[in-house]
């Protein structure tokens, strides 16, 4: 069933399509927002909205995106929490480099494969 991206509230559908690429997006009756504004994005928007992260893209991605299967973790959810943890350790290694230069260059002078583990 398709969730609302902002609240997480179940919706009975996303958009309603009524001809051949003119759709109208559906609102959720919880929060009154749109329920999945990024159906009609494009791929490049959502993985800026991934980099920044948003918590609606991962519901997009998760819930309304991605097929359902009873047979366990669908590889794309694996691919998507490995690409997660990559941005994660990214941004935190770039703030404590940037922390580092100010109060301790001593974390700088280390080789970059120690510096990202």
């Amino acid at each position: 069933m398709p969730t609302c991206v902002e609240c997480g509230a179940a919706v009975s559908s996303l958009y309603t399509e009524y001809s051949k690429g003119n759709i109208r997006l559906t609102y959720c009756e919880h929060c009154k927002k749109l329920a999945d504004k990024y159906v009609e994005h494009d791929f490049v928007i959502i993985f800026v909205d991934m980099i920044l992260h948003k918590k609606p893209v991962y519901r997009h991605l998760l819930f309304n995106r991605l097929p359902y299967r009873d047979l366990g973790i669908d590889p794309d959810v694996f691919k998507l929490g490995v690409l997660l943890i990559l941005f994660d350790v990214y941004i935190k290694w770039f703030r404590l480099e940037q922390e580092a230069t100010v109060i301790d260059a001593g974390f700088a002078e280390h080789a970059l494969i120690f510096q990202y583990l």
